[in-house]
């Protein structure tokens, strides 16, 4: 829920503010479950995996899996960079 009656009115944590084309890769790709596996017991990464018993985080961990094949990652990447050219037209 919005604090503010227009998008873009207040800021976040960690929550940068750039369009960036050059880094439209997708996070979905086969180095993914790699990268999982070794937040797991690497707590120096930058991302932290708790595991629990959630059957929202199960059914949405599948569908992201689902995504990490070579042909997944280049169509959602190509989807990915045309909304951030998009994007970064309408600034403009």
């Amino acid at each position: 829920i919005e604090r503010h009656p227009m998008a873009a009115r207040g800021t976040s944590q960690s929550n940068a503010g750039l369009v960036s084309p050059g880094d439209a890769t997708a996070w979905a790709s086969p180095a993914a479950l790699k990268t999982f596996l070794r937040a797991l017991y690497n707590h120096d990464l930058g991302i932290k995996v708790r595991l629990r018993f959630d059957p929202y985080f199960f059914a949405w961990s599948l569908r992201f899996l689902r995504q990490c094949t070579h042909a997944r990652l280049r169509a959602n990447t190509d989807i990915k960079l045309r909304l951030a050219l998009y994007s970064r037209d309408c600034i403009n």
